[in-house]
């Protein structure tokens, strides 16, 4: 049975747990949905949350109001920021 009574985009983060570290589990259980049931995954564990973050601030800043205009700005802050941390030995 798949839940097709709504079209919200669903992205999905696959995590550890202590039974299954690698998240392998987690990876196979979000990636094996039925047709109907479209998933995006962006990354398994904190990259994965991180990059579902940025990818969804993206989406929510391609709006014309201005909601998406601040989202936007604060995305860009927040990916200049990131970058200059990833450059500080």
């Amino acid at each position: 049975t798949t839940n097709t009574s709504h079209s919200l985009p669903v992205i999905g983060v696959p995590l550890s747990s202590d039974k299954f570290p690698d998240a392998l589990d987690a990876l196979l259980s979000v990636a094996r949905k039925p047709a109907g049931c479209p998933v995006a995954i962006l990354g398994i564990g904190e990259t994965g949350l991180k990059n579902a973050a940025i990818f969804t601030a993206r989406v929510l800043s391609m709006g014309g109001d201005i909601v998406s205009q601040n989202i936007g700005k604060r995305l860009f802050r927040y990916l200049e920021s990131s970058a200059k941390k990833e450059q500080t030995p």
